[in-house]
């Protein structure tokens, strides 16, 4: 497992926008943005080509990465990326995932 920067295009989150209170989502992108940053990375894990990019699903974080999709948009220069702890595909995320509980 290492822990990376990512850039947002990459990532597919593995859980519906929809679920998540907009209110919520719009707070902590605010948040992204005050602290620079995220301060618990994600947990994502290789996942497809597109063609010469490689995508990454997001394992744990969901709301964080749609929170940071909204602090792209109010501090572009400084929430282009979030980092993240990656997994290789076909690697079992399950302890991980059970770490961040």
């Amino acid at each position: 497992m290492k822990c990376m920067y990512f850039d947002l295009p990459v990532l597919k989150p593995s859980i519906s926008r929809s679920i998540f209170p907009e209110k919520r989502i719009q707070d902590m992108a605010k948040l992204i943005v005050e602290c620079g940053g995220l301060v618990k990375p994600l947990l994502v894990q290789e996942d497809t080509m597109e063609g010469y990019t490689q995508t990454y699903r997001v394992l744990s974080g969901n709301l964080e990465y749609y929170a940071a999709i909204e602090a792209k948009k109010l501090d572009l220069a400084n929430c282009e990326m979030v980092n993240a702890f990656y997994l290789k595909k076909g690697v079992d995320p399950a302890p991980y995932l059970k770490q961040l509980r």
